[in-house]
């Protein structure tokens, strides 16, 4: 399969909508951003985050970012 100049062109164009990406806490340079404590929590439904990621990973931006992921670790 070779890639197409125009449907590339389109997926660098699409915005990303936050109402799109219900589990998602933010949308900043069209990445999707998620709160580490709220992906932690025991009422979070995985299999929609499974879900929400998998569509994010195959239609929308292809990039997500879990924000305080590394909490209380030195990494610097």
């Amino acid at each position: 399969m070779q890639p197409q100049i125009a449907e590339f062109q389109q997926s660098i164009d699409d915005v990303v909508m936050l109402q799109d990406y219900p589990n998602a806490v933010a949308v900043e340079h069209n990445i999707l951003i998620y709160s580490a404590g709220q992906l932690r929590s025991d009422a979070l439904n995985k299999t929609a985050i499974q879900l929400e990621w998998a569509k994010c990973w195959h239609r929308g931006p292809g990039v997500l970012m879990i924000k305080g992921f590394f909490y209380g670790y030195n990494l610097c």
